[in-house]
């Protein structure tokens, strides 16, 4: 939902479009969260003997903020014995097919220890958390002797393939882009401060195997600590979810050229498309094809409220509904057409704007914290 530090590094360092898609996925389905709830807020599948886990602050010292999930080392199973620990982010099987892209932060300014390392991991076919996956593959960062860091790649059974990065022992945070399609993976890393990314592999083989999984861990010594953000496009959701963020989007859309258009003195357009958005929130939805008598689907809110109970439901709810009321509002400031009407109108878009797009983050994620804070 976001612009924020991962993305906008990600499109310019790492040079490939903020939401890519492949293999026929929507773009649109991707999962990003600002991590404001706190860490079992999520829903992650977790294998975390000794280490806590928490949302905050990560990247420090880079060129931008970001928040993420925090795994910080607090026991050791024996002296001299690192801690190992992980987490799924998507722990429901019937959710996971084959994420496009992952891009991810991997804040290792205090992982210290020697022999230390941080990862993010690609499965598949998706397995429970605690049951070794068939098929991996792992960008790695790692603490070596006298501090320098090494990023690469491990695969299925533990093997390295592909060119490994070295970045200075200073490096607060490295980002990184997994590209998966058709069974194949690129991965592109680079230390946050940097000019241009390296790539670290291009099309090793990672069987489709039905579904995948995406996760997060850390290996270390007591005091060690990992940040992780993410954004993930792909093939997310189950049918019921995407069909209702399909048209939240498309309800958005109308939203953000009908800022357009009021901005351009095109007051008469940007009505239409106000009262369109208003009405897919709560009159109908989108007509269904090859129906006569014409027939239409469901509207916004309708749709929402057949999901599952639970308090994201119900506060993406509220946030559509007060969506509905702005949009109500503008178009009536419209109709009044005086200047300061329509400055008034432009200020109720831009709130309700604001709605839906943070009716989305909580539907992506599951999570209410989701719809505070900044854009």
């Amino acid at each position: 939902m976001r612009l924020r530090g991962l993305a906008v590094l990600a499109a310019t360092l790492l040079c490939v479009p903020i939401e890519a898609g492949a293999g026929g996925a929507p773009p649109d389905f991707s999962w990003g969260p600002s991590f404001r709830g706190k860490f079992d807020d999520y829903g992650f599948g977790t294998d975390l003997p000794g280490i806590k886990a928490r949302t905050g602050p990560i990247a420090r010292g880079c060129p931008f903020k970001e928040r993420g999930a925090r795994l910080r080392v607090q026991q050791q199973p024996a002296p001299g014995v690192p801690a190992t620990g992980f987490f799924s982010l998507f722990p429901d099987a019937n959710q996971k097919r084959q994420p496009v892209q992952v891009l991810t932060l991997i804040d290792v300014a205090k992982l210290d220890s020697v022999g230390s390392l941080a990862a993010v991991e690609l499965d598949s076919p998706f397995v429970p958390i605690g049951t070794p996956p068939p098929g991996y593959l792992s960008l790695v960062v790692a603490r070596q002797d006298g501090g320098q860091l090494v990023v690469f790649v491990s695969t299925t059974g533990g093997v390295n393939v592909g060119t490994p990065l070295y970045l200075p022992a200073e490096t607060p945070t490295v980002v990184g882009r997994v590209f998966y399609e058709n069974g194949l993976v690129d991965v592109d890393a680079a230390g946050c401060d940097a000019v241009a990314p390296t790539n670290l592999v291009t099309d090793h083989p990672l069987a489709f195997g039905g579904s995948a999984g995406v996760g997060a861990g850390i290996t270390g010594e007591k005091g060690d600590e990992a940040g992780f953000a993410f954004q993930i496009s792909g093939d997310l959701f189950d049918a019921t979810k995407q069909d209702i963020l399909g048209d939240l989007q498309a309800v958005i859309d109308l939203e953000v050229a009908a800022l357009t258009d009021l901005g351009a003195g095109m007051s008469a357009e940007a009505r239409t498309k106000i009262e369109q958005a208003r009405a897919l929130i709560e009159d109908q939805g989108p007509p269904i094809p090859a129906t006569d008598p014409q027939e239409f689907e469901p509207d916004l809110l309708e749709k929402v409220g057949g999901l599952p109970a639970s308090d994201a439901r119900d506060e993406a709810l509220k946030r559509l509904q007060k969506a509905a009321d702005r949009d109500a509002k503008a178009r009536d400031k419209i109709d009044q057409g005086t200047p300061k009407s329509l400055k008034e109108a432009e200020k109720q878009l831009t709130k309700a704007r604001d709605e839906k797009l943070r009716a989305k983050a909580i539907l992506e994620t599951g999570v209410t914290a989701e719809g505070k804070g900044s854009l």
